[in-house]
């Protein structure tokens, strides 16, 4: 049973994203190698709080960003894949390391991934 909770942990934590502000998200992964990656991000009233509890590998590797969409003909954003990212911040937390960002602004996305660093807007679909 440990290792199917492990298995599904790795693969729905792989990259983690915050859509929302005002909201954590906590990434936790972990194999039966034990390796174990955990990482939170907290984006609120603009300001982000971002920390590497703990990272096997080392290091954990954030991207933080605006998404700009433009709508195809079917009027979905996301559908048409017409989203580019403008790049805010990108930046490397060595494990039990923590970070925080103020003045970011409303729409802020999130991402974190344990081996390099996310490429965004992709990895936050």
């Amino acid at each position: 049973m440990r290792t199917i909770f492990a298995l599904t942990l790795s693969l729905l934590s792989l990259f983690s994203c915050d859509h929302q502000p005002g909201t954590t998200i906590v990434t936790i992964s972990s194999d039966d190698s034990e390796k174990l990656f955990a990482a939170t991000i907290k984006l609120s009233h603009g300001i982000g709080d971002f920390q590497c509890a703990r990272s096997t590998e080392g290091n954990c590797y954030y991207v933080v960003f605006l998404n700009h969409c433009v709508a195809g003909s079917t009027g979905d954003h996301q559908a048409a894949g017409q989203c580019t990212a403008k790049l805010l911040e990108q930046f490397m937390l060595a494990s039990g390391q923590s970070k925080q960002i103020s003045g970011l602004p409303d729409g802020v996305k999130s991402c974190v991934a344990h081996e390099a660093i996310p490429v965004a807007p992709g990895c936050a679909k």
